[in-house]
């Protein structure tokens, strides 16, 4: 289920938040073991790389100019539920595993959205901004 709160971004980053919400389908619960594919954002668009459209193309390298430059090898890009049926592209910073699990990845586009490693996008219960998220999200 995708949850975003849109307050305080961009009228385009608004958009797309619309745009995700209403052409994602439900998703049925992905077993523990399924890991939905993602790709390297830094990748996108390049050869053996998932074909990506012109827009999503530009909306991975719109935020890959908006992170720091040593955050770039940190972004991934993936398909809500590992299909582009499910949905457009969501950029994200990577998923970590955590002694317990997964810690989801910041949606770029929305305030509160994390990516989960099973393909999922659901909602946290801190508002976080894209400027908040790039100044924690810790450089490697």
């Amino acid at each position: 289920m995708l949850v975003a709160a849109c307050q305080h971004v961009s009228t385009d980053q608004t958009q797309y938040m619309r745009d995700f919400a209403r052409s994602i389908k439900p998703l049925s619960p992905s077993p523990a073991s399924t890991v939905a594919p993602t790709y390297l954002a830094l990748d996108a668009g390049r050869p053996g790389a998932p074909n990506l459209t012109p827009v999503e193309i530009a909306r991975v390298w719109r935020v890959l100019h908006e992170v720091k430059p040593c955050q770039r090898a940190l972004l991934r890009y993936a398909f809500p539920g590992g299909d582009r049926r499910n949905g457009p592209v969501a950029v994200f910073f990577r998923i970590v595993r955590e002694e317990n699990g997964y810690s989801g990845g910041h949606v770029f586009g929305s305030n509160n959205a994390v990516y989960m490693w099973d393909g999922q996008v659901i909602a946290t219960m801190g508002l976080e901004s894209d400027a908040e998220a790039i100044a924690q999200e810790k450089c490697e």
